[in-house]
């Protein structure tokens, strides 16, 4: 930049140049904090929505489509790039969300058995599985308690199955019914 002053009856005239470096201006990010999501839902613009205060893509982490396992305060992330790099400077933002377990039941199935006759193998049903997790995702061992025993008199009983945990899952056990019935008489 040049400039020049012609002078006055007090001041001589002058010139002279000057560099004026203009930086790259630094935009404003902001990321409200995303309402919580349940396990097994994947991430989404809903959730990754950073904005700028120019024009510009954000490049997240994790990306749209990720699972998250449930927790507390898990990070996300954001890149800014300027649509005008020339003039703005990139960022990057981070923010945090909830993800809460996702309800599963495990239900003892019904099952019986004659007067006498050992226990049966217990099995069970889980609804509520998400995001293509089996059994095998839970902790633990599946185990079924009853009253019940091989001498136990004819009627109902409880089965409650129960051993196993996730912390993607807030798991209600419910029980099945144990029938003993009448032994079939043997006739000769």
């Amino acid at each position: 930049m040049l400039g020049s002053y012609a002078g006055d009856v007090n001041y001589t005239g002058a010139s002279g140049t000057a560099t004026i470096t203009i930086a790259k201006n630094t935009p404003t990010l902001s990321w409200n904090h995303p309402a919580a999501i349940v396990y097994g839902a994947p991430l989404s613009a809903g959730q990754l929505n950073a904005t700028a205060t120019i024009a510009g893509t954000f490049s997240y982490l994790p990306g749209v489509g990720t699972v998250l396992p449930a927790g507390a305060g898990r990070s996300l992330s954001a890149t800014f790039t300027p649509a005008d790099p020339a003039n703005f400077l990139g960022g990057a933002i981070a923010t945090t969300i909830d993800v809460l377990p996702a309800g599963l039941t495990v239900r003892a199935n019904d099952a019986a058995k004659p007067f006498g006759a050992p226990l049966p193998g217990f099995t069970a049903t889980f609804t509520g599985f998400v995001n293509g997790d089996t059994p095998a995702a839970l902790n633990g061992a599946l185990g079924f308690g009853t009253a019940a025993a091989a001498s136990s008199a004819i009627g109902t009983y409880p089965v409650v199955p129960g051993g196993v945990s996730s912390p993607n899952y807030t798991i209600t056990f419910a029980p099945g019914t144990l029938s003993i019935v009448r032994r079939a008489s043997i006739s000769r």
